[in-house]
C-alpha cells in the first residue's frame, strides 16, 4: 500500500514508480532549468571577476591624472563584452567572440585612460591569462594526482 507521499506504508521508502516518474522526467527536467537559472548568476559573476581583474590591471598599468575606479572599469568590461553574442554562431563563433573580446577592450581602455595600445592590449589580456593559469593549475593538479595514484598503486613512494 503506497501513502499520500508516495512511499510504501510498511517500509516507509519511496515506491519504485515514483523513483522511476522521478528518474525519467523531474531530474532531466531539473538539471536543464538549473543551467538557464543560473546562467544571470554565472553572468554576474564572471563579469565581476573579469571587472576586478581588469581594474587591478589598470591601476598597477596605466599612469594616468584622472583616477581609475571600478565603476568605469565595470561600464568598460560591460561593453567590451557584448561581442559575446557572436557565440551564437557555431564553431567559428567560439573562435570570433574571444578576439573581439580582447580587441573591444583593448579600444575601450585605450580611449577611456589615454594609455598606449600596448598596455591597454596588456590589461585585456590579463582575465584571459588568469583563466589560462587557473586551467593549467587545474590541469597539474590532475596530472600530479594520477601520478600519485600510480605511484601508490605499484608501492613506489
Amino acid at each position: 500500500k503506497i501513502d499520500s507521499l508516495g512511499r510504501d506504508s510498511e517500509s516507509g521508502a519511496l515506491a519504485p514508480q515514483n523513483l522511476e516518474h522521478f528518474r525519467k522526467i523531474i531530474l532531466p527536467w531539473f538539471l536543464g532549468t538549473s543551467s538557464v537559472l543560473l546562467s544571470p548568476f554565472r553572468t554576474l559573476g564572471l563579469l565581476l571577476l573579469t571587472s576586478l581583474l581588469l581594474f587591478v590591471g589598470a591601476r598597477v598599468l596605466i599612469d594616468t591624472e584622472q583616477p581609475i575606479q571600478f565603476k568605469s572599469i565595470f561600464r568598460m568590461a560591460c561593453f567590451a563584452g557584448t561581442p559575446i553574442l557572436w557565440s551564437i554562431i557555431p564553431l567559428a563563433g567560439a573562435i570570433i567572440a574571444p578576439l573581439t573580446i580582447i580587441g573591444t577592450t583593448t579600444v575601450a581602455l585605450k580611449e577611456g585612460y589615454k594609455t598606449s595600445f600596448r598596455r591597454a592590449l596588456i590589461i585585456a589580456l590579463i582575465p584571459k591569462l588568469f583563466l589560462f593559469l587557473i586551467l593549467f593549475m587545474g590541469f597539474l593538479s590532475v596530472l600530479w594526482l594520477a601520478f600519485k595514484t600510480f605511484a601508490s598503486f605499484f608501492g613506489i613512494e
